[in-house]
């Protein structure tokens, strides 16, 4: 309710004539319990900011001092804007400007919330959600990055950002580009996720599934990495926008599979894939990112004794607190694990990438497929055309062997009454282009 409204308020500020200048355009958005706990949001747009932040105000229908309070209030929210008269000619405007906007606009819902703050890698308990303090902004602003503030102080109050990132991350700017907005996080001292960006952004060629390193340097207190802002993971599409996500499944999953592939290629292990962990753009192109936890091996076997992801993310020999472990062989079940569950909330279906998921998700890690190996899956099965085909057929008088023609009706029709010698023999041949993309 309140991304949606703070959509409107937006929109209204940028479209609508009477707010364009001034940006006065306020939206009351009220949500009302069952128990009679009544919340008044109050949603505006700073005239110097880009942002919309809002104002609550709470209300118990069960005593009669707040009934009273809340009546007054809808009572001067309604005359601010001229009583019925005034308010039906204006509603009636902004609707005809809405209206005329309408072919430019996908949607009004440009946000959505999150479900649940990302968690700690390694640890089950939410990161909080305290604003960085100290010196981080003075820290980004000598290497260029204006930090966006997450509330604002008016005369009227405070007013909060609708949607705060978690305390290792800063949504900032640089001056010469206000509109884009970026995210820098803050590198944990004891974590290689620096390193590990900066070996992948030397990579060549870069993968399209992997979140891009734009800028990294180190301050006083901590290094520091920026990265493009995208603001919802599978998660939050999974919670909030099912139909729009649907038709881009596929799509979407094999992202996760050829992004972590490529990590792979280049003995990278993530060790914290889930949901959260998978943001998706606006074109629906996947990109993985938080690699906090993840470390680079020499090959597939070497194992590692340090236990961390994410509860109900990682695989069993780290559930069961395995002495050494495979973290690319873990990271193969994590992946099979999410693609699951993405089918299982939108209750659809694609048999190869479900049996792509199994196959990655089985409980011994030497049985789970190589994720390197993803091409050969992703081919179309063979379709064998058969014209004039010549094979080897031995005698079963004689060890001589003749060439047998077959035409496209012979082949179903005598299969059942050849040697077994040119059963296997055909075999081989129509086989040979299969590859290894057998998946059953």
């Amino acid at each position: 309710m309140l991304l949606c409204g703070a959509s409107v308020v937006r929109f209204a500020n940028g479209f609508v004539d009477p707010f364009k200048e001034q940006k006065d355009f306020v939206l009351a958005a009220i949500y009302i319990g069952q128990t009679g706990s009544v919340q008044w949001h109050t949603l505006y747009q700073n005239r110097n900011e880009r942002k919309v932040c809002y104002r609550t105000e709470e209300f118990d229908f069960n005593k009669p001092v707040d009934r009273i309070k809340f009546a007054l209030r809808l009572y001067n929210f309604y005359f601010a804007i001229g009583g019925e008269s005034n308010a039906k000619s204006q509603i009636a405007a902004y609707k005809c400007q809405v209206n005329s906007h309408m072919p430019k606009l996908k949607s009004f819902y440009t946000g959505r919330g999150t479900k649940r703050d990302a968690t700690n890698s390694g640890e089950g308990n939410a990161r909080p959600r305290m604003r960085p303090r100290g010196d981080d902004p003075t820290e980004l602003e000598a290497h260029g990055y204006i930090v966006e503030p997450d509330r604002i102080e008016t005369e009227d109050g405070i007013f909060e950002s609708l949607r705060k990132l978690p305390s290792n991350l800063l949504t900032v700017f640089r001056p010469s580009d206000p509109d884009t907005m970026l995210v820098a996080k803050k590198i944990r001292k004891e974590s290689n996720e620096l390193e590990i960006l900066r070996l992948i952004h030397l990579i060549q060629p870069q993968s399209e599934h992997i979140i891009t390193l734009l800028d990294s340097f180190h301050g006083q207190s901590s290094s520091w990495v920026i990265l493009p802002k995208i603001m919802n993971n599978v998660e939050d599409w999974l919670w909030y926008d099912l139909n729009q996500f649907s038709p881009h499944l596929s799509p979407v999953c094999w992202g996760i599979i050829k992004g972590l592939a490529y990590l792979h290629e280049h003995h990278i292990a993530h060790r914290d894939i889930k949901p959260e962990n998978l943001l998706v753009d606006h074109k629906f192109c996947l990109k993985i990112i938080d690699f906090d936890v993840a470390v680079q091996v020499r090959d597939d076997d070497e194992e590692v004794d340090d236990h961390c992801g994410t509860e109900g993310w990682v695989a069993p020999e780290i559930e069961m607190r395995s002495p050494t472990y495979s973290p690319i062989k873990a990271d193969r079940w994590s992946c099979g694990a999410v693609i699951l569950y993405i089918f299982g909330r939108l209750r659809q279906t694609d048999t190869m990438l479900e049996t792509i998921a199994k196959k990655l998700k089985a409980d011994t890690p030497e049985q789970r497929l190589s994720l390197v190996e993803w091409p050969k899956w992703s081919q179309p099965a063979p379709v064998v055309h058969v014209g004039t085909v010549m094979k080897r057929q031995w005698s079963r008088s004689s060890d001589e062997e003749t060439l047998v023609e077959l035409g496209n009706d012979d082949i179903g029709r005598k299969r059942s009454r050849i040697d077994k010698p040119y059963v296997d023999s055909l075999a081989i041949a129509v086989g040979i282009h299969h590859g290894g993309t057998d998946i059953q």
